[in-house]
């Protein structure tokens, strides 16, 4: 058959209707836009090539890219309504604000989509038209932007929050309170609305309302951090330091430790009064964009979690919360640079600064650049204070790069500063373990994972360490047999501890239970060299040589740092009966020096 124009033209069409890519419902795909109009073209399959180049860009998330190859399409069809719209999404969380207002504005100039509004971002090309005018103090216009979406969840409480914050900046205060109140008709915009109620009294100097409201908020969400910063402040600044300190105390209490905490307490021990953390409408609506996005990040839809927070962002460009949610929604659809970029805009005063930087730094080590992640965090430790997260921080990466000596001091740095033990030291003294195991200090590894068992006896980690340890070593097998059955009724799906399962009962001579325990741990993890070596030479005791075989030449091909590559390729070679031999004949000369001693003695 010969292939003409037309031929390609329509084939392309075909196999994009067929594998359409969608990513947080974006795509340039769709029955008008498959007409693959080339009017204009500068040399044949150029749109063509573009399209389907587009659309594997968006479906990596690769947005740089992406811009660039819908620019090329806009460019032979700028009156797309469908490449407008992709065109602003782009750029949006692109972070290319000025870029994504002016397709914002085509779009909704677009015959096409005013006629036929069809698409799932509209609405949200409406929003940010909605912000964009909130930001040049245009309230009516941007009323007349604000729409419901089709997302009724979500519709709901950004028309309802939206229209609260921009009739309160036009002076119109019964409208707010009005608008404000339909978000009482939904259980699940409870807390939204008690949070906005409080912030919005609080503006309007109705001081006891605001406390109510604040109350039966904490009641809903008492570890919200954002709420426990915005009811801190309030009551920092109404003379109530009495009270902050106890909502800061009930905070770390039930949530743990965190520097924007330690501020407000060192605020409040100096006696400043600290601003309010919503100051105006256009923070307050960025502050609820924010929310938006964290709904849908917990929802697992990190896309429009970018999607939101960006639109935060273009209001509030300097709010950490914002930046957070932006940056661990990179990071959940594996985009460690693009998270990267964000964190860095957290400025050096933030209280979630140090936390931004360790993050930076664990991404960094994750795109394999270990260097210049310890250097990140380095950079973070001080002579003079002991930081226990970067201390931490700074040890478990020395730690994981292998540098077990340099770990353990840091460690040490911890351990000595602690003055009352709780669960909460556990997981410390098992990194010690840890890294005193790797350097095969085991006296010591021992002293640590049972601490950490003192402390914490449902640490599944630890459990399965020392249980772990003690049977490979031929130790308390029994015991050990019983620690690993304890971490897997706490983690039952966690292959490493099934795997550690499988070899007590190795160790044991239990070789069809063992063997049960470890094929169920290959299908938890499939590519476990570990897991592989040791059903490998369970199949050998039960007589499966061939299948033993197999098994360790997968082990050569996953790798790990757990494995001895020469024991693996010498039983590979002469089998694992041959290698036991050899191993017994290594030790006996140790076995001899270790009598004549006690003879000497």
């Amino acid at each position: 058959m010969k292939l003409t124009k037309l031929t390609i033209r329509n084939s392309i069409k075909q196999i994009c209707l067929a594998a359409l890519i969608v990513v947080s419902s974006l795509t340039i795909v769709n029955a008008k836009s498959q007409e693959l109009k080339r009017s204009n073209l500068t040399g044949f399959g150029t749109y063509s090539g573009h399209f389907l180049a587009a659309n594997l860009a968006l479906s990596n998330r690769d947005f740089k890219n992406a811009t660039r190859f819908l620019i090329n399409l806009y460019s032979e069809q700028p009156d797309d309504p469908v490449l407008i719209e992709s065109l602003f999404l782009v750029h949006l969380i692109n972070g290319e604000f000025d870029k994504a207002r002016l397709f914002a504005m085509k779009y909704h100039q677009n015959k096409q989509a005013i006629e036929q509004p069809e698409s799932s971002h509209h609405y949200l090309s409406k929003l940010f038209l909605t912000a964009d005018q909130v930001k040049l103090g245009d309230y009516n216009q941007a009323r007349s932007h604000l729409e419901k979406g089709d997302d009724y969840m979500i519709a709901e409480m950004s028309y309802y929050l939206l229209s609260t914050w921009i009739n309160f900046a036009d002076n119109q205060p019964e409208e707010a309170i009005a608008s404000l109140e339909k978000l009482q008709e939904n259980s699940f915009h409870q807390i939204y609305y008690l949070i906005n109620s409080a912030i919005l009294a609080e503006m309007q100097d109705r001081q006891k309302d605001a406390d109510i409201f604040y109350n039966e908020a904490l009641l809903l969400g008492g570890t919200k951090l954002d709420l426990i910063e915005a009811y801190g402040r309030f009551l920092e600044r109404t003379g109530r330091e009495k009270q902050a300190f106890a909502l800061y105390d009930d905070f770390e209490n039930r949530a743990g430790k965190h520097p924007l905490i330690d501020k407000a307490r060192a605020r409040l021990i100096a006696g400043d009064k600290p601003e309010p953390m919503i100051a105006n409408a256009q923070e307050a609506i960025a502050y609820n964009l924010y929310h938006i996005a964290n709904v849908y990040y917990g929802a697992g839809n990190y896309d429009e979690a970018l999607n939101y927070g960006r639109l935060g962002q273009y209001l509030a460009p300097e709010n950490s919360y914002i930046l957070n949610i932006l940056s661990l929604s990179y990071q959940n659809v594996e985009k460690f640079v693009e998270a990267n970029v964000i964190l860095e805009q957290i400025k050096a005063d933030s209280p979630f600064y140090t936390k931004a930087q360790i993050r930076i730094a664990a991404n960094l080590e994750i795109n394999g650049q270990n260097d210049l992640a310890l250097e990140k965090v380095a950079a973070l430790l001080t002579e003079d204070k002991i930081d226990e997260a970067v201390h931490m921080e700074y040890a478990n990466m020395l730690k994981r790069n292998e540098k077990y000596a340099q770990s353990v001091e840091y460690y040490d740095d911890l351990v000595n500063k602690l003055m009352l033990l709780t669960i909460n030291d556990a997981n410390l003294f098992y990194n010690r373990a840890v890294a005193h195991e790797r350097l095969k200090n085991w006296p010591q590894a021992e002293v640590d994972f049972l601490q950490a068992l003192k402390l914490d006896p449902n640490h599944s980690y630890a459990l399965n360490y020392l249980g772990y340890s003690w049977v490979d070593k031929g130790m308390k097998l029994e015991q050990g047999l019983k620690m690993i059955n304890t971490a897997l009724v706490i983690d039952p799906q966690n292959a490493f501890i099934i795997d550690s399962l499988g070899w007590a009962y190795f160790k044991l001579g239990r070789y069809e239970e063992a063997r049960l325990e470890l094929e169920r741990a290959m299908l938890v993890s499939p590519s476990n060299a570990d897991i592989s070596d040791h059903l490998g030479d369970v199949y050998w005791k039960l007589g499966r040589k061939l299948e033993a075989e197999f098994k360790w030449q997968q082990a050569t091909i996953f790798k790990s740092p757990e494995i001895n590559y020469d024991d693996l390729e010498y039983k590979r070679e002469n089998g694992l009966d041959a290698l036991d031999r050899r191993k017994a004949q290594d030790q006996m000369p140790a076995v001899k020096a270790e009598n004549n001693k006690l003879d000497n003695g």
